[in-house]
């Protein structure tokens, strides 16, 4: 008898690294953003530059 598998979820992606790892452009992603109305979760800094944490610093 084999023992008990374990099975656990990945964590979800955020919006941003969704975007980013399938390949859509920062502008894409920034409009993205703007379009969904620039919800803050977006953007961990509040500095009005989303997916800085995928896309990198674009300030």
């Amino acid at each position: 008898m084999e023992p008990p598998v374990t099975v656990t979820r990945a964590p979800s992606l955020t919006s941003c690294q969704r975007l980013f790892a399938e390949g859509f452009s920062y502008v894409y992603a920034y409009n993205s953003w703007v379009n969904a109305g620039r919800p803050l979760s977006w953007d961990a800094d509040r500095d009005g530059y989303p997916c800085e944490q995928s896309y990198g610093n674009r300030n």
